[in-house]
Formats: structure tokens, sequence, C-alpha cells
């Protein structure tokens, strides 16, 4: 969606379908409370550890997403 900041894009996605699970990537450094990934599920930071990390956090969003429906 041009002209839209992420967290907008996820809040459109959850408006069209509340069962989407949504993960914001990021470089940034966030605290746990940190409002800008107020509007996300999961937050899976820069660089990845592993690979094993991102897999891990997409199985979640996909459990979530199941418990949703």
């Amino acid at each position: 969606m041009p002209g839209l900041a992420g967290d907008q894009v996820a809040a459109q996605m959850r408006h069209l379908d509340p069962s989407v699970a949504t993960v914001l990537i990021t470089g940034w450094v966030l605290e746990p409370d940190d409002a800008r990934s107020a509007g996300f599920d999961f937050v899976l930071p820069k660089p990845f550890a592993s690979l094993r990390e991102v897999e891990s956090v997409v199985a979640q969003a996909i459990e979530l997403h199941d418990a949703r429906k």
C-alpha cells in the first residue's frame, strides 16, 4: 500500500481479516513496551541471529492465526 507506514498496513490487513498475524521485521532496537511495535503481534529484530529464529516466529504467527480463526 503505497504511502502507508508498516503499522498502518498491518492495521489495514487486520481490518480486512481479524485473524491475520503480523510480524514487524526491523533493524531498530526496541524495548518490549515500545509504542512502535504496538500494532504488531511479533517483532523480529535484524540482523537475524539464525534461521531458526525466523522459523520460530513464523511458526508462532501461524499458530496465532489458526487460533484466531
